[in-house]
């Protein structure tokens, strides 16, 4: 078996160094738990499924002031990913009573983590997501814009040319001015069928 690093960041890589079995370790300004999958005495086993939670709180926040929900969820899926390579061993070794101790882990990822780890998670990016100020032009911006779209407009009609660019760029302007017009129903003009 191999030692893995398990960062903040949701991935796993392999550490330089020998460090303790399981631990959370500082590496720049990334947070890491260390799991050494090699050691017996931590083991993915139920006993240790709430030290794991406690990890995950510990890196990337708890309840409301989780600081990064992304990396909270991508925990879990490596840490089923790690448990489905337990398995995998497990089974090629022949060691029943590993397979369940992690089949157990797993079991308890898969009720539970939803509930301590990934609601809050998705929560927490659903109201940073709801509370994004939004960019709203300013009115001399439209304005500015509405009236270039128009001297573009005049300039394309009077000119003499008639090809498939002229008539692309006409509908172009076209739509970019209905768009400006319709600003509480931007999406409208993508309904309209020629």
């Amino acid at each position: 078996m191999e030692t893995f690093l398990f960062s903040s960041r949701g991935r796993t890589e392999r550490p330089a160094a020998h460090h303790p079995n399981f631990g959370h370790h500082q590496k720049g300004s990334r947070s890491w738990i260390l799991l050494d999958l090699e050691q017996e005495h931590f083991c993915f086993r139920g006993t240790y499924f709430d030290v794991v939670i406690d990890a995950v709180h510990m890196l990337t926040g708890k309840g409301d002031d989780i600081k990064t929900p992304s990396h909270a969820l991508k925990m879990g899926h490596s840490l089923k990913k790690f448990c489905h390579i337990l398995i995998g061993e497990a089974l090629r070794k022949n060691d029943t009573a590993r397979k369940e101790e992690v089949h157990c882990f797993l079991e308890l990822i898969e009720n539970e983590w939803s509930e301590k780890v990934s609601k809050h998670a998705l929560e927490t990016m659903a109201k940073r997501k709801f509370n994004k100020p939004m960019g709203i032009p300013l009115t001399e911006d439209v304005v500015k814009l509405s009236t270039h779209i128009k001297d573009n407009l005049e300039q394309l009609l009077k000119s003499n040319i008639t090809n498939e660019d002229k008539h692309h760029r006409l509908m172009e302007l076209t739509l970019a001015r209905i768009v400006i017009f319709n600003k509480k129903r931007s999406g409208e003009p993508s309904n309209i069928t020629g």
